[in-house]
């Protein structure tokens, strides 16, 4: 059976997902309840005993996070302009999903369908259950 390498190990823990549960888990909010450890937060990662390189990769994060709050707050209320919609299809059409395109443009998955569904771009089909037979 083949192993897994570490660094293959490493970038599949290290998920946006993990980072924010890993730094909730730094600083709990709840009364009476105890912060791990760094070392359990590099484990929680998959990655090597480092105090320096988590908490870059938590500067990291904060900051990514900041500017994404920041970018869709000054995109909010405005419309689409012609730029984002050739890119927004030519995208989808390309065979991205509407998740990495909502993120890469800094609007909603709503306004990406939307915008495909304005100009008859066909959807692609989602996972659908086959009956039971």
């Amino acid at each position: 059976m083949a192993t897994k390498k570490r660094s293959e190990l490493e970038e599949e823990l290290m998920t946006d997902a993990n980072i924010a549960r890993v730094i909730k888990l730094l600083d709990p909010t709840e009364e009476g309840a105890k912060p791990i450890t760094k070392k359990d937060a590099c484990q929680i990662l998959g990655m090597a005993y480092n105090t320096t390189r988590l908490g870059t990769i938590i500067e990291q994060y904060k900051t990514r996070q900041k500017r994404t709050a920041e970018r869709k707050a000054q995109l909010r209320g405005k419309p689409v302009t012609n730029d984002e919609v050739q890119f927004i299809i030519s995208e989808y059409l390309e065979g991205e999903p509407i998740d990495a395109i909502s993120k890469a443009t800094y609007r909603s998955a709503a306004i990406i369908k939307g915008v495909l569904e304005k100009y008859s771009v066909p959807l692609r089909l989602g996972f659908q259950q086959l009956p039971v037979s």
